[in-house]
């Protein structure tokens, strides 16, 4: 099954891959209203509380929006994967399941992205995993980042960014099949990371306290998005609302809450 928008829909899901649901007060996030964080949180940086990955077998929905031609509606569920290596490097995995219409390709079943905490709204690589009744092999990304304040190559990391401050960095991507090995990396898009400050958000009926808002645009050769982030403290993100900046397309992802925990 190949689903017409599904490049719209994966170019959105790019920077939306890392999902909220940390392993703190999961309550908060099964339905009922989340209560005040008892601490109150410094609006002026890009907190670390609110960049948080889900934990091993910690399991989430989310559904997704699209005012494509047609207008679609889309779900997959998300698992936290912890620790995982992935070309000689550490990072942690979050496993992507189609559930309804979310696929890359005819032959894809499944995902899995690798983040790091310090910027969970950017994944650093990803396995296309294929379905195994075809003969297609798994196909490997792995993403570096140069800093274009700097130039220099870095581990993304927002942590910290002050108000209204952005960072940006220009994503080279390395490609392999199978068990051949990466090619040389080649230049694909910029991304821009902005925080924006601190806002209460209620995301299908569950209220989320001081939530740190971020703009995160995407600059490609043949594709420009921007999406506004939600990260709830304790939760990471909760809600992004999207848009293409050089097609008619926009959307929307909210999660449902944890629907099983560790």
């Amino acid at each position: 099954m190949k689903i017409k928008s599904a490049g719209s829909v994966m170019a959105l899901a790019a920077i939306l891959t890392a999902c909220g649901g940390s392993s703190h007060d999961p309550a908060a996030t099964n339905g009922a209203a989340a209560s005040q964080p008892a601490t109150q949180y410094d609006a002026s940086t890009l907190g670390a509380e609110c960049l948080v990955l889900p934990a091993a077998g910690q399991k989430l929905q989310f559904s997704m929006y699209m005012n494509d031609v047609p207008a679609s509606f889309y779900s997959a569920d998300f698992k936290g994967v912890g620790p995982m290596s992935f070309e000689g490097a550490d990072y942690q995995g979050i496993e992507i399941d189609a559930v309804s219409g979310f696929f890359y390709t005819a032959n894809d079943v499944k995902q899995t992205a690798l983040f790091k905490p310090e910027a969970p709204m950017i994944p650093l690589a990803a396995i296309s995993h294929m379905d195994p009744g075809t003969t297609a092999d798994d196909k490997r990304y792995r993403y570096t980042f140069q800093d274009e304040a700097t130039g220099k190559f870095v581990t993304p990391d927002v942590t910290g960014l002050p108000l209204n401050a952005s960072r940006t960095y220009a994503v080279y991507q390395e490609r392999g099949v199978g068990g051949a090995p990466l090619s040389a990396p080649e230049k694909g898009t910029d991304v821009t990371v902005t925080y924006l400050g601190r806002e209460d958000i209620t995301v299908r009926g569950v209220a989320y306290r001081q939530a740190c808002k971020v703009d995160v645009a995407t600059n490609g050769k043949l594709r420009q998005y921007r999406a506004t982030a939600w990260l709830a403290p304790q939760h990471g993100i909760v809600k992004v609302e999207a848009r293409s900046l050089n097609k008619p397309v926009s959307g929307y992802l909210e999660t449902s809450g944890l629907i099983s925990a560790k």
